[in-house]
């Protein structure tokens, strides 16, 4: 319920790639199309269509929506959770509390993936059904849990790419020789099921390069593929330290976890089969991803899920240690005193209510008091309140973000919108923008097929750049609304804030916004539209 409180409100943008995911999604939605993805009127074949089926199906059910374009992440969430649980008690046993779902759904990462259009949380979600049948098979020589296993790892290449289902085979295949059911290769059933797997990963990929080979080739294999063997700027040290940031408050009580189990290990006692899964999970993209050239932060939220399983051990076997306890506090209180930090800021700049402002902070009261008692599933509970409060606090930016647009869309209800966008980047949300007010936003192409838009009573919605230098200033019979948006990439002077608050900056609002302009070719002269 936390989770889909906020679901329906617009935020200031958490994550990048949603907008080209939700924009991919409503033009296959007006199109019709169910398989191919599109985007700018083309076929768009960067990534599989999981993502978009999932929001596609949402959209059919409970209508076009921000609420129901996002709810699909949520629902994945929720499903790895429970799975997680599955699998946790599995391991240690009911005389044990199963709280790894739990953990995960606490965690940073599962707040920010699990509430937007991104693939992230889906791969989590396909990743831990298919161990989940897999164990299943393992525990019972049920062979169509293994068929199913496969079935999943094989719906992982449809999500992004065929590799998340390489990572599963190869996970699966290393746990099977370290708990030594090698057995189960020498089985024809085994290689019909990787082979049901192999056909049911690859069905859309062969499907498309059939029916439009030479785009297939050009968008997913040479720019998708191909493109990325020169890598970027990142580093494993960044990448590493990405993971560690999606586990948190999780991360620091892992520690005493590692510590434990090395000291068995050295004293030659046996360990939970859950840190043999949870090595056998992690190690394949941990170290494809490490040697990989081109690396980006959220690759490796896919380990979260098993860093939550070793997670619950940890606290099963180690709650009492006075390194967890001492780490638990301060988890606790690094979590209040950023709450507070945030809150102060936020509303010294005049961003978000008071209201929002005070459930942040009674929030990371209740998990700092939580964490000091050692409360340790009300430290859970309390994050994700103090998570589902961020949100809030991100829903208030929003809708100062909106409010412009929102003003114009209830005075021209009935009027056609778009974007300029030559570049075809969709570098201004539109799609995203457009479910948070309710209207479709189109799109041109070129300063031509916007200026025939306009002139036939379309209104168009240009960046300032874009407004100088089009020269849209100068255009007989233009009428324009100024719209400001936040610029999320500045970086602010947060201590002066703190202490001056808006008289911090000499501009305050040209400093923290960019200036948009939505046009129009009403009227008889050059002015701005009340």
């Amino acid at each position: 319920m936390a989770y889909l409180a906020s679901l329906s409100l617009y935020t200031v943008p958490l994550t990048g790639d949603q907008k080209v995911y939700l924009a991919i999604s409503q033009e296959m939605w007006n199109a019709g199309s169910v398989f191919q993805p599109l985007l700018f009127d083309a076929p768009s074949y960067v990534k599989p269509p999981l993502q978009y089926l999932s929001i596609l199906l949402s959209w059919k059910i409970f209508g076009v929506g921000l609420f129901s374009a996002l709810l699909p992440s949520v629902l994945a969430l929720l499903g790895t959770s429970a799975i997680l649980g599955k699998i946790s008690l599995h391991f240690q046993g009911r005389e044990f509390a199963s709280n790894a779902g739990l953990w995960f759904a606490a965690s940073v990462g599962a707040w920010v993936f699990g509430t937007v259009a991104q693939m992230e949380i889906l791969l989590c979600f396909m990743d831990a059904l298919a161990w989940f049948f897999a164990l299943q098979f393992l525990a019972r020589t049920h062979w169509p849990s293994l068929f199913l296993a496969f079935v999943f790892a094989g719906l992982n290449a449809w999500v992004k790419s065929p590799v998340y289902s390489v990572f599963w085979v190869a996970g699966f295949l290393l746990y099977l020789f370290m708990t030594g059911n090698w057995w189960v290769i020498r089985h024809r059933r085994f290689y019909a099921a990787g082979f049901l797997g192999v056909c049911v990963g690859l069905v859309w990929y062969v499907a498309m390069f059939r029916m439009d080979p030479q785009n297939f080739w050009d968008q997913y294999f040479v720019q998708e593929t191909f493109s990325k063997k020169n890598g970027n700027a990142s580093t494993p040290l960044g990448l590493w330290g990405a993971l560690l940031y999606w586990a948190f408050p999780g991360t620091l009580l892992l520690i005493p976890g590692v510590l434990r189990a090395l000291r068995l290990v050295r004293a030659h006692r046996p360990l939970s089969h859950v840190w043999t899964l949870a090595i056998c999970w992690v190690l394949p993209a941990f170290a494809f991803f490490s040697l990989h050239p081109y690396r980006v932060k959220p690759y490796l939220f896919v380990l979260v899920p098993p860093l939550m399983l070793v997670l619950d051990w940890t606290i099963t076997h180690c709650r009492n240690d006075r390194v967890f306890v001492a780490l638990l506090r301060s988890s606790g209180i690094g979590i209040a005193g950023l709450a507070v930090f945030a809150s102060a800021f936020l509303i010294r700049a005049e961003w978000i209510s008071w209201f929002v402002a005070a459930a942040l902070m009674i929030a990371s009261i209740l998990a700092l008091w939580a964490a000091w008692k050692r409360r340790l599933r009300g430290f859970a509970f309390s994050v994700i309140l103090v998570l589902m409060s961020f949100r809030f606090a991100a829903a208030d930016l929003g809708s100062h973000d909106l409010a412009d647009l929102v003003a114009w869309s209830k005075a021209h209800p009935t009027v056609q919108v778009a974007n300029l966008d030559p570049g075809k980047n969709v570098w201004n949300e539109r799609t995203y923008v457009g479910l948070g007010i309710d209207r479709e936003i189109g799109w041109k192409g070129s300063i031509e097929d916007a200026e025939a838009f306009v002139r036939q009573g379309g209104h168009l919605i240009l960046s300032d750049e874009q407004w100088q230098s089009g020269g849209w200033s100068e255009k007989p019979g233009i009428q324009f609304l100024e719209w400001r948006r936040f610029k999320t990439r500045r970086k602010f002077p947060y201590g002066k804030i703190l202490l001056q608050g808006r008289a911090a900056l000499p501009n305050f609002d040209d400093e923290t916004h960019r200036k948009f302009r939505i046009v129009t070719g009403l009227g008889a002269e050059t002015r701005k539209s009340q």
